[in-house]
């Protein structure tokens, strides 16, 4: 299979390249790094263009200041460009949309991420294909959870490992997925 993925550089998109490329899968990745920056809608166009014969697409980056929403313009954008084929596009998500924040910045990521579920959901009722399905990752290792030092965290390659499992199931289709950490143990 052909595998699309943005924000592949780090994180749980570095995880996915690694862990498809792992299992002989051809894997195009998109990132602010090599100009894919899906803020910019010429480089979403761009984006898609580059993925017409994808089979999955992962739509991992997040939009951020100046641009939140990004995410949630890039899954309607490449669902129209996929309607009605027997495609596959995973929206990864956050666990922040089960828990209400006060911090203003974190409400904005949770909120921008609760719209992308709310989204998957329309799409996921309004048509078989493209499948659309959503992961919501509990609290993960990654570059962005460095300041959380004591935290109880989810290795990216574990995570990862999921997601490419729940995506190469060929008896039933993922629509949504919410993950919790178990607790600390003393």
């Amino acid at each position: 299979m052909k595998i699309a993925i943005t924000g592949h550089t780090a994180g749980i998109g570095q995880a996915l390249a690694a862990v498809y490329q792992h299992h002989g899968h051809e894997v195009m990745g998109f990132s602010r790094s090599n100009g894919y920056d899906i803020r910019c809608a010429d480089r979403r166009s761009a984006i898609i263009q580059a993925c017409r014969d994808a089979d999955v697409f992962v739509n991992n980056a997040r939009g951020s200041p100046g641009d939140e929403f990004a995410q949630v313009k890039l899954l309607f954008e490449i669902w129209q460009a996929w309607q009605a084929q027997q495609r596959q596009i995973i929206n990864i998500s956050s666990s922040l949309t089960m828990r209400w924040e006060h911090d203003v910045g974190i409400l904005t990521y949770r909120t921008s991420k609760r719209a992308l579920e709310d989204a998957c959901d329309f799409l996921w009722n309004k048509s078989a294909w493209p499948a659309v399905s959503v992961i919501a990752p509990c609290r993960t290792d990654t570059p962005s959870t460095e300041y959380l030092k004591t935290s109880n965290k989810v290795d990216t390659m574990e995570f990862a490992q999921l997601v490419y499992q729940t995506s190469t199931q060929t008896n039933f289709r993922v629509q949504i997925l919410k993950l919790a950490l178990n607790p600390l143990r003393d």
